[in-house]
Formats: C-alpha cells, structure tokens, sequence
C-alpha cells in the first residue's frame, strides 16, 4: 500500500505533458479563434467583418484552422468538467494537483466568458 501511495505521489514527465495540454485545451477556443481572425485580416487587408466576410470563404485563410477552431469549441464543456474532475482523482491530494483543478477549471470559465462577451467581434464574425 506504501508503495503504490509513492508511486501515485511522484510527478513524471508525462504529468507535466498532460497538465500543458489540459491547460491549453482551457484557452484553445479564444487562441484559435483569435488566430483565425488575425489571419483572415492579413488575408483581407482590412479588419473581418460579420455578415460580410465568412470564414469558410476568404481565400488563402487555412481551413485547418477553423477546423480546429470548432473542434475547441465543441471539446470546452468537456474541458470544463471532464479535465479538473480527471486531475482531482489522479492527482488531488498533492497540491501541483489541486492547482490544475483550479487552474483548468477557471481558464475554461474564463473563455467561456471572453467568447460571451466578445469584445471586438470577433466570435459573431465567426460564428455568422
């Protein structure tokens, strides 16, 4: 029993891989989005404007990037419960774990505010 308690206890190379990903998987939508959109002004010379310029259509914009775009959308409710519930069981009693928790959980609810809020339009330029 000791020695599976050490054992769960010590942090490996993989945990930080993971603890990167989920931080990043908390901010993804915003980045990509915000990336897309930066992208799509150097494509259009001018600032992207909704109902006008679509996403999907302004050339030279890679559609990886809207791609991945909707696939962070689609994975932030996941990322919201699923991934701080996944630290908490596998790492909750340290408190690099109890971090990540916290850390994952309000960087979600964060997003979910910034892509709400929309301060320069650039999710209704999205999603028209």
């Amino acid at each position: 029993m000791a020695t599976t308690t050490a054992a769960r206890r010590t942090w490996t190379p993989a945990d930080s891989r993971y603890a990167v990903l989920s931080l990043f998987l908390s901010v993804a939508p915003v980045v990509l989005m915000s990336i897309e959109w930066a992208v799509a002004w150097i494509c259009l010379g001018r600032r992207p404007v909704p109902s006008v310029d679509d996403p999907g259509e302004i050339e030279g914009l890679p559609s990886v990037l809207g791609w991945l775009t909707g696939a962070s959308l689609l994975l932030l409710p996941v990322t919201l419960l699923a991934v701080p519930l996944a630290w908490a069981i596998h790492r909750g009693e340290s408190r690099i774990g109890k971090i990540l928790v916290v850390s994952t959980l309000l960087l979600a609810l964060s997003s979910m505010v910034i892509l709400r809020s929309d301060p320069l339009g650039i999710t209704s330029w999205w999603f028209d």
